[in-house]
């Protein structure tokens, strides 16, 4: 049996704890065991105890003999004491059975809490003996830390408190480093801050020691469970105190373990926003070395300044939020401040990068070998970094959503800012360098000028910018002294005299390389710089790192280009874009043969080779998420002139739905369905509210241009959505869809049409709506009454409308007649007229009469959003296309 140490199970404590209300308690032990176990394995160390010395130990605690002394010590010791139980009611001991004293049995924990409340009240110590087997536990694990830490996890969960696990520390205090770390952590996982640090101040009193550890997950624990903005003085005072007594004890020998507890420290000082975080910037003293005291420096790491930028950020949002919610300040003030505060976030952030890129930067080389090799060697021991979220945290500062500068107070930064985001992450990423070119290029496939902001984004901020300027002169400034350094093109200018990503010379083993290279490159695998021999043989997460190492975008980087791009009024760009890294990193697939019989995406076709794609989606770059954000975005900018482009919504919808077209795409959720049934609700709100009424009506609007549009988008989610429960194998909608759909048709059916004034466009109307709905119609008599979902009945009205209409048209053609006398049918159905199949062929035959092209509705492409290229507004009004060619693929499987 190996040597114990105590650092193979120093991980032992990253264990979540489920209250007992959510999951059940045995499947809880079961599960904390085998996370415990793996973390002790993946520590990187080989285990203690093999299974049979593990069992043997355990089986030794269980031991009868041990468990009848206890037993008789007990009712020797308190024959003369009451107990008291859960409900207050006085107990003798008599009435204890020996299997009671298991501590997994819920009269333990009743004993134990006696037994203390007894040698509270006496001060006379507890029976060694009994308990230990309280806490279930004997002498050999107690002399053993991985069994009392595992003994500690027991008793967390089965207790959902941490009284019995205090105290099994408390006798063997030597050996219950790692298990109070455990309870420290617990306490830090439950939100419960007060506790996680009074059980680390415990310690003391309990004899415990602690370790590096223990300082990084308690300052760790206290940054989680402290809200921005509310971390006061007096806590970041005890925390600076605290950090520095623990630096002189453990921190001289283990860099690594120094700055992560450093950053640990300082994620809870950056919370405190009072003087401007002074307290966080004051502590980057702690940073130098210190001669006098033998303190060693601090080196930083790429998160030592990303928390650093990101507290930057997050004090700029509280105090956006100051300005934004002063209600005595005038719009021209508002903006003013909003400008400084922006500009001050800038400018220090913009400090920081260059500060990192300095520390990141390897030395020039020199004319001595012997020099560079000492050169080589010293800033390899402190080399930096520039990792994703270090990039991602900075450029956050420039793309801001809700800064307030831009077009308006909801269009987020400043256009110019947005403009200095793409040429940040360009020159930091090959791939949004292969985004950007492609959107910047013109039919022919030459590349134009860098993409800049929309003429009208320009012309309206500029002069928003301009006027608030001119009328707000005397404003207050806290950031800049000046008003012209707020001004967003000078702050700007400023910013430009520097590299972004400067050219410098790698080191590989001790020498320079002979040409220069970018100094950030996400795809540099610096171990291959620094030991060659790791290239031959390299370990699992080794090569999961490589494999990240692929690509130079990720997807928080990729949501900063289409922020900066709606941002900048390039609503078509960012559509494009959004197709073009689906079709790159999502497991898109368009064939060239569609696209040019469809024009689905109008010039994209020829600026796009295509014929290669993503075998499948990575999931690194195209997460989960970003298919809501991507209806969330088109329904939140596509919506103008009293039109949208939830059309573009149901494009893609079809892309990712239908098999043709994904390989190993973003798989479509209940969620994503909800967020689509929820955007096209928005759409009738929007319709009304774009109506100039010419007099009050509770009855909604919406006109013929509208009503075509938004029939055509819902029989196209109608058709996908039928096309998903086929692929999901649903049998049935959710409560949810069906809900949508009662909710639409009775908002049309009520609503007043404006411009629909002959009854033969009424009739295609009340089609369309009831072609949208009938695959997921039954009659009330085919519904049960537990049954909570709805079948669109609501749709019999429109169903008999439409027999009005017809009955009332002369000269029907033969299409009309067959459909009138299925409309006739499908009213007078009876209970045992058709079975399931009959019932099922007949409303697809409903379904096929219904043609939709012959309402004239069309589906707009985005080859027609050139005129959104705007700040919001458009000269006119949409222009008809033909369909997308997933919605012709919706279509096509529809009908078969």
């Amino acid at each position: 049996m190996k040597i114990i140490r105590q650092s193979i199970a120093k991980h032992a404590g990253r264990i979540l704890h489920a209250p007992r209300s959510e999951t059940k308690e045995a499947r809880t032990k079961i599960n904390l065991r085998k996370k415990l176990d793996d973390i002790m394995e993946n520590n990187g160390e080989m285990l203690r105890h093999n299974r049979q010395s593990v069992e043997r130990i355990q089986k030794q605690a269980r031991d009868d003999q041990a468990l009848s002394r206890a037993y008789n010590t007990l009712r020797r010791a308190y024959d003369s004491v009451t107990f008291i139980d859960k409900d207050g009611k006085p107990f003798s001991v008599d009435k204890l059975r020996m299997k009671d004293l298991k501590f997994r049995n819920k009269q333990s924990r009743l004993v134990f809490d006696n037994v203390m409340r007894v040698k509270d009240m006496t001060k006379k110590q507890v029976n060694r003996g009994l308990a230990m087997t309280l806490l279930g536990t004997n002498q050999k694990q107690l002399d053993d830390p991985y069994f009392v830490t595992k003994n500690v996890v027991d008793l967390l969960a089965f207790d959902q408190d941490a009284k019995r696990a205090n105290y099994l520390c408390r006798i063997t205090p030597k050996n219950a480093i790692v298990a109070m770390n455990t309870i420290m952590e617990w306490h830090f996982d439950r939100k419960d801050q007060k506790r996680g640090i009074k059980s680390f101040n415990e310690r003391r009193d309990f004899g415990v020691p602690c370790d590096s550890y223990t300082y990084l997950k308690f300052f760790d624990g206290v940054a989680k469970t402290s809200e921005w903005g509310k971390v006061g003085d007096v806590m970041c005072d005890r925390m600076i105190e605290t950090f520095k007594s623990a630096r002189t004890k453990f921190f001289q020998d283990d860099d690594k373990m120094t700055t992560s507890v450093f950053n640990a420290c300082l994620s809870i000082l950056v919370k405190n926003f009072a003087y401007r975080q002074v307290k966080a910037w004051s502590f980057f003293d702690e940073l130098i070395e210190n001669k006098e005291l033998g303190i060693k420096g601090i080196n930083p790491d790429a998160q030592t300044f990303t928390i650093l930028l990101q507290g930057l950020r997050k004090y700029s949002d509280h105090e956006k939020h100051k300005i934004l919610t002063n209600t005595k300040l005038s719009s021209h003030e508002r903006i003013v401040k909003l400008l400084d505060l922006e500009a001050g976030h800038i400018k220090a952030a913009d400090i920081i990068f260059e500060k990192v890129k300095t520390v990141a930067a390897p030395p020039a080389p020199t004319s001595s070998p012997e020099q560079d090799k000492k050169n080589i060697a010293k800033w390899r021991k402190n080399r930096l970094e520039i990792d994703f979220p270090l990039i991602t945290t900075y450029v956050s500062s420039f793309c801001s959503r809700d800064s307030g500068t831009g077009l308006d107070l909801k269009s987020g930064s400043h256009y110019l800012y947005n403009e200095k985001t793409l040429e940040i992450l360009r020159s930091v990423s090959s791939e949004v360098e292969a985004i950007l070119s492609f959107l910047e290029q013109d039919d022919g496939g030459k590349v134009n000028e860098p993409i800049t902001a929309s003429s009208k984004v320009k012309e309206y901020t500029d002069l928003r910018i301009k006027s608030a300027v001119n009328g707000a002169k005397n404003t207050q400034l806290s950031y800049v002294s000046k008003i012209d350094e707020l001004i967003p093109t000078n702050v700007v200018k400023e910013l430009g005299t520097i590299p972004i990503n400067p050219q410098v010379y790698i080191p590989y083993l001790d020498k320079f390389k002979s040409f220069s290279e970018p100094l950030i490159d996400f795809k540099r695998d610096w171990s291959i710089f620094e030991n060659p021999s790791t290239k031959a043989k390299k370990s699992k997460d080794e090569l999961e790192r490589a494999e990240q190492r692929q690509y130079s975008v990720n997807a928080y980087i990729l949501n900063q280009v289409f922020d900066s791009l709606i941002n900048m009024g390039k609503f078509k760009q960012f559509v494009q874009a959004f197709w073009f890294s689906m079709i790159q990193w999502g497991g898109v697939r368009l064939y060239t043969a569609d696209l040019k019989k469809y024009n689905v995406l109008d010039d994209f076709l020829n600026k796009a080779q295509i014929r290669k794609h993503q075998d499948a989606r990575v999931p690194s770059i195209i997460d989960d998420v970003m298919f809501n954000s991507f209806i969330y975005k088109v329904a939140e900018h596509g919506r103008v002139n009293g039109s949208t482009r939830s059309n573009l919504v149901l494009e893609m919808f079809a892309a990712l739905t239908y098999s043709k077209y994904r390989v190993g795409s973003i798989e479509i959720s209940q969620n994503h369905i909800d967020h689509i049934c929820s955007t096209l609700v928005k759409d009738l709100h929007y319709y009304n509210d774009s109506i100039k009424k010419k007099q009050y009506s509770t009855k909604p609007h919406i006109t013929q241009s509208q009503l075509r549009e938004f029939l055509n988008n819902l029989n196209v989610f109608g058709q996908v959505h039928a096309a998903y429960m086929n692929k999901s194998q649903l049998i049935v909608a959710s409560n949810a869809f069906y809900q949508f759909m009662d909710k639409v048709n009775k908002t049309l059916l009520s609503a007043n049409w404006v411009g629909v004034d002959n009854d033969r466009h009424r009739l295609h109307f009340y089609k369309l709506l009831i072609r949208a709905s009938i695959r997921y119609y039954k009659p009330r008599f085919m519904v049960s009454k537990t049954d909570p979902k709805t079948y669109c009945v609501s749709i019999e009205t429109a169903v008999k409308e439409s027999l009005k209409i017809i009955n009332g048209i002369e000269n029907l053609d033969g299409g009309d007649k067959k459909l009138r006398i299925a409309f006739k049918r499908l009213l007078n159905l009876k209970v045992t007229e058709l079975n399931k199949e009959q019932y099922e062929a007949f409303l697809k035959d409903i379904y096929q009469l219904i043609d939709l092209d012959e309402s004239n509705t069309v589906t707009h492409g985005i080859g027609e959003l050139d005129s959104r290229d705007t700040c919001g507004t458009e000269a006119s009004d949409p222009v008809e296309s033909d369909k997308t060619d997933a919605v012709k693929e919706a279509h096509h499987e529809s009908q078969h």
